[in-house]
């Protein structure tokens, strides 16, 4: 099976792909990531997250963390349905094999005013944490969008053992938007008791002027 019956595949659901899938994605013919990438953004403007998922397995295997930001951005991408589970898995795999390669691109990320690669680049940034991280996220919880907001606080889990982290979430308990605070009391389950915590003062909370209280 060729790139082009794989994308046959998609269309038809006929045969099975994985073979082939796993022997393209280790081949290290570097002559398919054109071709691979084009089928990945006509997955995602079709809204087709199966077609995307094959395409990013091979985009995986074929350049490794020099496919990050571009797949960062299709997982940024929202589909309709949208099925993140295998997405999710590839993009660990490759943050966990190069964290240092990684982190710049989840940094930029969560610089950009975009929402859609703001959010992302959070999500990935909690598997790429640092303790210095905790500013970064500390300015997203100022963030106008309570999605930003909900996003920043998955990543505080990643800093359980963190009193800063825990404070944090804490702080959220009183935010505006509801689901964000819903979401802090899920996230505190995952913090270690804060007595057991060295303590470590925050900074004071500074709202966004686009923050509405």
């Amino acid at each position: 099976m060729t790139l082009d019956e794989v994308c046959h595949h998609v269309d038809t659901l006929d045969g099975d792909p994985w073979p082939t899938i796993k022997e393209l994605a280790a081949s290290g013919d570097y002559s398919l990531v054109p071709p691979v990438q084009a089928a990945l953004e006509r997955y995602l403007d079709e809204h087709n997250w199966y077609g995307r998922d094959l395409m990013v397995y091979i985009l995986a295997g074929l350049r490794g963390t020099a496919a990050f930001p571009l797949l960062l951005r299709a997982f940024a991408r929202p589909l309709h349905p949208d099925d993140r589970d295998n997405l999710c898995a590839w993009l660990a795999d490759i943050m966990k094999t190069d964290p240092a390669g990684c982190r710049p691109t989840a940094l930029s990320f969560v610089a950009t005013e975009h929402h859609d690669l703001r959010a992302a680049g959070l999500w990935a940034l909690g598997y790429l944490i640092q303790p210095s991280d905790i500013e970064v996220l500390q300015q997203a919880l100022t963030d106008a969008d309570p999605q930003i907001r909900r996003a920043a606080l998955g990543t505080l889990t990643s800093l359980k053992s963190d009193i800063r982290a825990y404070g944090l979430v804490v702080s959220a308990l009183h935010d505006p938007d509801d689901e964000t605070r819903q979401a802090a009391v899920l996230h505190l389950r995952w913090f270690a008791n804060p007595d057991a915590v060295d303590h470590q003062p925050l900074k004071p909370l500074h709202r966004n002027k686009r923050y509405r209280t």
